[in-house]
Order: structure tokens, then C-alpha cells, then sequence
């Protein structure tokens, strides 16, 4: 794990986890890199559907792809995005749970993001989210 943020929004609060895959080879980018996994779990006071939330989101962050992808297990976007003069190939996924939106994204360079994809899909298929249960 990378690490993690926890903030506290205008209607309602944001903790964010984030993991680092394992190094691979690009041969595009000429060196070995490590792709980004997060997931940002958003707790509001008004929280719908995934659509109703993909929509919120993109309008809060509009540097994030949000073209929506066909054939996709769950709502989601894939878009290159320009950080610091490099580009990145981003898969934002959308799921609401119990008055909880949670946002998946996959961050990789256009060398690496087909080889780390299939791990990406693996852990998004396999994410169970429900409502946390209090301490």
C-alpha cells in the first residue's frame, strides 16, 4: 500500500486507499514502472445510483476521463490523462452501496496499461463493498 487519505468534505466525508502493482518492463517508455490501483470510498449525505454519482464526479474533477466504456461488468470511464507533461491511461469504475459511492481507478503508462489491465480486472471483480460497521 501506497497510502492513504482521509478528508472531510462539504456533505460528507472521503477516505482514499492506495496500492502500487508490482514493476513491470515498458518497452514504450524504456524502463521498469509501477502501475496505481486506489479506491476512494465517499460517504454523502445524498448518494443515488452509480450513473447519478460517474456524473457528480466527473463535474468535481474534470481532468479525469469520462468518456463511459461499452461492455464493462460496472459503470465505468478510460480516458489519457496529461500529469506533469506524461501521459496516463486511466479506468475510473463507479459503484454505489448503501449511501456510499466508491470510485475504482487504475492508473498505468500506454506501455504498461495491457499487461497490468488483467490485474486491475481480477481486483475489481473481486471487491466486495459494503457499509463499514462501526468500531
Amino acid at each position: 500500500m501506497l497510502g492513504e487519505l482521509d478528508d472531510d468534505l462539504p456533505n460528507g466525508t472521503l477516505h482514499k486507499t492506495v496500492f502500487e502493482l508490482p514493476k513491470v518492463w515498458s518497452e514504450l517508455e524504456g524502463q521498469a514502472i509501477a502501475n496505481a490501483v486506489s479506491v476512494s470510498a465517499i460517504r454523502r449525505h445524498v448518494v443515488s445510483d452509480a450513473r447519478s454519482f460517474q456524473f457528480e464526479h466527473s463535474l468535481l474533477h474534470p481532468d479525469l476521463p469520462h468518456k463511459l466504456l461499452d461492455n464493462n461488468p460496472r459503470l465505468g470511464a478510460r480516458g489519457t490523462v496529461n500529469w506533469d507533461g506524461l501521459d496516463y491511461e486511466v479506468q475510473l469504475e463507479y459503484v454505489v452501496r448503501e449511501r456510499i459511492g466508491y470510485v475504482l481507478e487504475f492508473i498505468a503508462t500506454p506501455g504498461t496499461f495491457a499487461t497490468n489491465y488483467p490485474l486491475f480486472r481480477a481486483f475489481s471483480d473481486s471487491l466486495e463493498l459494503s457499509e463499514p460497521t462501526p468500531d
